[in-house]
């Protein structure tokens, strides 16, 4: 988790926790976890580009942030719905409720 984390955010412990997870797993583990990551983040990027709406539990979780970063002015913002009310979750598997 800790570098699938530190890859994806700008400023991070990426070199140590890709050193740590080196030591763990090997290297052809590490490419395989890089390239997941890689994955994800792509089609994360491609999704957002293309307008895909977001589930109701995620556009809930992410209702106040979206409207301070001024996203639900975009177009693709129309096509995502929310339950109503901003709400975090407990857990990451509860964003998908």
């Amino acid at each position: 988790m800790r570098y699938a984390e530190s890859a994806v955010q700008r400023d991070s412990d990426l070199t140590e926790s890709r050193t740590r997870l080196l030591r763990l797993i090997g290297p052809q583990a590490l490419v395989e976890a890089s390239a997941t990551v890689s994955a994800f983040e792509g089609l994360n990027r491609i999704a957002d580009a293309t307008g895909i709406q977001l589930d109701a539990g995620l556009a809930d979780e992410s209702a106040d942030f979206r409207n301070d970063l001024g996203i639900n002015s975009y177009a693709g913002a129309v096509n995502t719905k929310s339950n109503g009310s901003p709400d975090r979750a407990d857990s990451v598997l509860g964003i998908f409720r």
